[in-house]
């Protein structure tokens, strides 16, 4: 059991501790007289305002282990260093903190981090001392992750804005997905209709929002979850509500997540195509068939190869696909199989994610 006495996510606290200290989390499900204890305290000194996290773990009412960790509070935008500050204190509680290269970094889009310190007008000098002493990031992959950035600053566009619309379902949960993705059975199915409807509505108001606010938008990515597990008449129905209610001039790039070839068909994608939607991303993952059962997916890699082939029949020009790197049971031989495969399908770009830390010496791409 974790507790803490400032307002934290308890269930992300939960995950950060089952995905970093596995063997701890294991021993702090198994025996409920064992706790981890989070105290937050800010203190005023004259120059400068302290955060301090104290972590501690306590047996009945005995606490056997502690650790502190002390750090000035950045400004009232950094409103969660505090929750950081409390994740990095568990991995220095349990003598973690050298162990992973990216500290407490954890999701799939770590330059926003840096993003949103230079928006506060932070120096990148002050970034770097952030991102090691409260993030606990390696020397290695500070310098990697500010280099991404700065090479990334004279592409940003700051004139307009994207449009990111979700559908948060699924057909089945894949075994490494940490996305709010629901399937459609028990409970949620009773809340799907709801759900669905909430979906238009929302997708109409931002899109009578932005013209109201006179924003240009230049991309629109609906995903997921699984869009694509909508029926013909849901996926027509919002790619409707976007034409009506968006002003789509300065649109340079429309995508549509039709990641899950098991919920695709020649209607469904006939409608994508009709609807301006000019990109799709078909996502196997792998083109391994012994890995797909074991991640959850119902297909297989020609079903892979022949929905591609049909989406290229139908007009499609601007595809991707996505591959994982390190899923389960998967060798480095598997893995250049499934980029080799991919790249003679001939998609316009590949996404490569990295599940796991597995070496690449010898997965090559043209």
């Amino acid at each position: 059991m974790i507790t803490a006495n400032i307002d934290i996510n308890k269930n992300k606290l939960e995950e950060f501790v089952r995905v970093l200290l596995p063997e701890y989390y294991e021993i702090l499900s198994e025996n409920t007289e064992k706790n981890i204890c989070i105290t937050v305290n800010e203190t005023v000194n004259e120059t400068l305002q302290l955060i301090t996290v104290k972590s501690s773990v306590i047996i009945g009412d005995k606490t056997v282990k502690e650790t502190e960790l002390s750090y000035e509070k950045i400004g009232y935008d950094y409103f969660d260093q505090a929750e950081v500050m409390a994740k990095t204190s568990l991995l220095k509680l349990f003598g973690k903190e050298k162990e992973y290269k990216w500290g407490a970094l954890i999701g799939v889009r770590p330059t926003k981090i840096v993003g949103r310190f230079l928006s506060m007008g932070l120096s990148y000098e002050k970034i770097e001392e952030i991102l090691k002493n409260i993030y606990f990031v390696s020397n290695e992959k500070i310098k990697l992750l500010l280099g991404i950035v700065k090479r990334q600053e004279k592409y940003l566009d700051r004139e307009t804005i994207g449009v990111y619309i979700g559908v948060a379902f699924c057909p089945t949960k894949c075994t490494y997905c940490s996305f709010p993705a629901y399937l459609l059975k028990g409970k949620y199915a009773e809340r799907y209709d709801e759900y669905i409807e909430s979906l238009y509505n929302e997708t109409a108001e931002i899109g009578k929002f932005s013209k109201e606010e006179k924003l240009k938008i230049n991309t629109i990515y609906i995903g997921g979850g699984t869009p694509s597990i909508l029926s013909a008449e849901e996926i027509e129905k919002l790619l409707l509500t976007v034409k009506e209610n968006y002003d789509l001039q300065s649109l340079r790039e429309f995508t549509f997540e039709a990641g899950r070839v098991d919920t695709l068909d020649e209607e469904k994608l006939r409608i994508i195509y009709q609807n301006k939607v000019d990109r799709i991303s078909i996502n196997p993952q792998t083109m391994n068939d012994a890995t797909f059962g074991k991640i959850g997916r119902n297909h297989n890699s020609n079903d892979v190869r022949e929905v591609f082939s049909l989406a290229r029949q139908i007009g499609f020009d601007n595809i991707n696909m996505d591959l994982i790197m390190g899923l389960t049971g998967e060798s480095i031989e598997d893995m250049q199989y499934s980029v080799d495969e991919i790249i003679k399908l001939d998609p316009q770009s590949i996404t490569i994610h990295c599940l796991a830390a597995v070496s690449y010496t010898h997965l090559t791409l043209p």
